[in-house]
């Protein structure tokens, strides 16, 4: 990868003025779209330029920014907020949002909802109007100004491609209707390398968050938030114990039935060596989907801890894992259905999604072992 690219990040993250902390924002969302939606990512053969839709950053920013407008302290986003003047424009509805999902279980019950298209009629109309929003915000702000300090010139890093489509009141909130309906841009080849190759560097302490974080302490200086409050919000993430309950349900019934078996070691299992298991470690992936869930002894379960399954091993086991799929698409098929389009299929459910789902899973495993560096496991 050329030199000149990682200089001209540097240079964006370094020199680029910004007023508000969208810059952050925004690259850290592409940095984790690259890496972890790369099913989505499409290159023109004319251009050489990669297109990724412009929803999935939307989602990490409804993400991002939910636990600075929770109820209560006010953390401003940018100079002069604090007084009333000057303040971004998709807070007042975020704030609506918050105020309505810390009644209703929180950040984590609210991505919960947006991902299986299950959001209240209640707040329905105001997340449509928010998430239009922020879209809009982030095409016509930081893409538009980010490498103008080196180049002059409006989206001189990013280009918007596909042009978003309007929600209607009739469609149900999901993250596919933002992925379809948000419209989607374009980055370098080069740069989507690094990003997907390298972006855990770039959003590293001494980066992206970093910046961020000292962004947010400017402007909240003599406010009475404290450096770990806003360190606390920063390390807030949706966690779905609704998902890894409802797999659980469907394991222990196969206990009853005595059918439930480790998908590891093959080792029949009952109510005390039972494991919810990840596919791909929560703790590197954060994903609760269903497909990600499998049974595994906990003994196994523990000698994985956050590893990454070999891809080879993968193989072994996948008369296992298919089982295991299909028993949940059998209970669960909408939902299932769902999940497994956005995580591995890219948006599409076909008849062979067996075959290309487990292809996927394998080389997101190969990528996370080979590229990304984290350790590999084989029973």
């Amino acid at each position: 990868m050329p030199s000149d690219t990682f200089s001209s990040i540097n240079s964006i993250i370094e020199r680029d003025k910004t007023d508000t902390p969208y810059k952050y924002s925004l690259l850290q969302s592409v940095i984790e779209c690259c890496q972890e939606y790369p099913q989505y990512a499409s290159l023109n053969q004319q251009t050489r330029r990669i297109h990724i839709p412009t929803g999935l950053c939307v989602a990490k920013w409804l993400i991002y920014y939910y636990p600075f407008f929770l109820p209560g302290t006010f953390i401003a986003m940018k100079k002069g907020e604090r007084n009333g003047n000057r303040q971004i424009t998709f807070r007042p509805l975020f704030q609506e949002v918050c105020q309505y999902y810390e009644k209703h279980g929180g950040l984590s019950v609210f991505y919960d909802e947006l991902v299986s298209g299950s959001v209240s009629e209640e707040i329905r109309d105001t997340l449509a109007k928010l998430i239009s929003q922020i879209r809009y915000t982030i095409t016509d702000n930081p893409m538009r100004h980010l490498g103008y300090s080196q180049t002059g010139k409006e989206y001189s890093v990013f280009s918007l491609e596909k042009k978003p489509a309007a929600i209607k009141k009739s469609d149900t909130l999901s993250l596919q209707l933002l992925i379809e309906r948000c419209g989607s841009f374009s980055i370098s080849s080069e740069l989507y390398s690094v990003f997907r190759e390298l972006g855990g560097f770039i959003i590293g302490s001494g980066c992206i968050a970093q910046k961020w974080m000292e962004f947010l302490q400017r402007q909240n200086t003599d406010s009475g938030i404290t450096d770990g409050e806003l360190m606390e919000r920063f390390s807030m993430y949706p966690v779905s114990e609704r998902n890894v309950s409802d797999a659980a349900k469907v394991f222990h019934e196969m206990i009853r039935t005595g059918k439930c078996s480790c998908v590891w070691s093959g080792r029949k299992l009952d109510g005390s060596t039972l494991a919810i298991d990840h596919l791909l470690p929560f703790a590197v992936w954060r994903c609760n989907d269903l497909w990600n869930l499998i049974p595994s002894d906990t003994k196994v379960n523990l000698r994985k801890s956050d590893s990454i399954p070999d891809p080879q091993f993968l193989q072994e086991r996948k008369k296992e894992i298919l089982e295991c799929w299909d028993l949940m698409y059998t209970t669960y098929p909408e939902r299932f259905q769902r999940e497994i389009m956005v995580g591995l299929l890219g948006g599409v459910f076909m008849d062979n999604w067996k075959k290309r789902a487990f292809e996927r899973l394998c080389e997101t495993a190969r990528y996370l072992i080979g590229t990304r560096g984290y350790t590999d496991w084989r029973n």
